[in-house]
């Protein structure tokens, strides 16, 4: 079905945007002295800590429209300074480890019964076990407690602090700070709950609805990660047997997880399929604009179409849309015209087109008929195709304006580069 594979993309893609990256730097922004004096805390109770063991539960909220994705997932959690870690998800079957002895680096999954072996990271922070795509958003409570200042991670991206209500968490009463930041160029709201008596972080809450498609329609646009940390323990003694690990006598030492090999191998057959139309004649299509205007593929016979299938939900062409449409207005002249395709709903269309000053003709593949024929897998997708209807240039992927413009001269003046342009890794 074309909705949740839809939303299975957008859980990707935001996810990737704000658990799988490194927060931006940012300049500080003025914080009240009611607040500061909580950083003050936080870095008191953190600072200097060389071991660290806590039980982590990460909590998903996504909704767009009437589609809604919960989940949630629980980390043992123990490092220490300067390289041990040990990260482990689940039981039994369905044991996902890493481990980190100071030497070595191990990665272990149960289901698959496979394990991978790598060099042991210089500092825990380096360590691909303590990123944030891992164990909870960038910034959040594993970023900020294994940091050499604490504080200086919560200023990051920082545009207004405040306190909030108290509440309490287990029967224990916490402070709660609210923290408005700036990351990636969207409005991120974040909740940190403060021990009163202790000074430990117990839960984070990060409002990213921002990073989600725009749209007016109310309650359809949710995307909440709750962090919360429980059993926390600074500065005991751990032993090296934590941090060791042995693998099962049957399981098998691989350079790569066999499901991950399969999932790389069905992207590249996608991709290849695509590219196979490079080349051929374009499949033609009789498609209603979002105006209920009919177009055919055919219909433009004799000029240079720019055909790019896309959808609202998808960062990189909401990055690629404006710049497409600058060239094809740049390149009209030359008999350039620039066609899209989505499968999204008119209204929402038409409110992503006016929010982003964008005057461009979008088709609606409703049945998926056009999408299907085009191989277009992976979005956005971008077809050259000539006067006489054939395709030839296949970019998939978000390009650079630079490299689009230089495909279309190519393609003006009848000599476009022979390999298709795969997605850039």
């Amino acid at each position: 079905m074309w909705l949740s594979g839809r939303f299975r993309a957008i859980i990707a893609a935001c996810l990737f945007c704000i658990l799988g990256l490194p927060a931006l730097s940012g300049a500080d922004a003025r914080i009240p002295d009611e607040v500061e004096k909580y950083l003050e805390i936080i870095d008191k109770t953190y600072q200097g800590v060389v071991t660290f063991q806590g039980d982590m539960t990460i909590s998903v909220k996504l909704a767009m429209g009437d589609q809604e994705h919960v989940s949630s997932i629980s980390n043992d959690l123990a490092w220490k300074k300067p390289a041990m870690i040990l990260v482990r998800t689940g039981k039994d079957k369905n044991e996902v480890l890493r481990v980190s002895d100071g030497a070595k680096y191990f990665k272990f999954v149960a289901r698959v019964n496979e394990y991978i072996v790598e060099p042991a990271p210089e500092s825990i922070r380096e360590s691909e076990a303590m990123h944030a795509g891992v164990l909870g958003q960038a910034g959040g409570i594993v970023d900020i407690v294994s940091s050499i200042k604490p504080s200086d991670r919560i200023r990051e991206n920082l545009l207004e602090a405040s306190l909030k209500k108290d509440e309490t968490i287990d029967g224990t009463p916490c402070t709660v700070l609210h923290f408005s930041k700036n990351v990636r160029e969207r409005d991120v709201e974040v909740d940190l709950f403060l021990e009163k008596k202790s000074g430990l972080i117990r839960k984070m809450i990060f409002d990213n609805h921002n990073y989600l498609p725009a749209d007016k329609a109310k309650g359809n646009r949710v995307f909440m990660v709750t962090e919360e940390v429980k059993n926390i323990r600074l500065d005991q003694p751990l032993s090296k047997s934590l941090f060791s690990f042995t693998p099962p006598k049957d399981a098998r030492k691989v350079d790569e997880f066999s499901f991950i090999s399969e999932q790389r191998k069905k992207r590249e057959a996608e991709r290849s399929e695509s590219f196979q139309l490079q080349g051929k004649a374009a499949p033609d299509f009789k498609l209603k604009d979002i105006d209920g205007k009919l177009h055919s593929l055919s219909g433009y016979r004799g000029k240079l179409v720019l055909l790019d299938f896309w959808a609202t939900f998808c960062p990189p062409c909401r990055v690629e849309l404006p710049f497409l449409q600058e060239l094809a207005a740049k390149y009209r002249s030359s008999g350039i015209v620039l066609l899209t395709i989505t499968r999204d709903n008119p209204e929402k269309i038409r409110n992503f087109l006016k929010e982003n000053g964008l005057n461009i003709t979008v088709l609606l593949d409703n049945d998926g008929e056009a999408t299907q024929n085009y191989k277009t897998f992976l979005i956005p997708q971008v077809f050259l195709i000539d006067r006489k209807g054939t395709v030839q240039k296949v970019m998939l992927g978000l390009q650079s304006k630079e490299v689009m413009e230089r495909e279309i001269k190519n393609l003006l003046g009848g000599t476009p580069a022979p390999e298709p342009i795969p997605y850039p890794e």
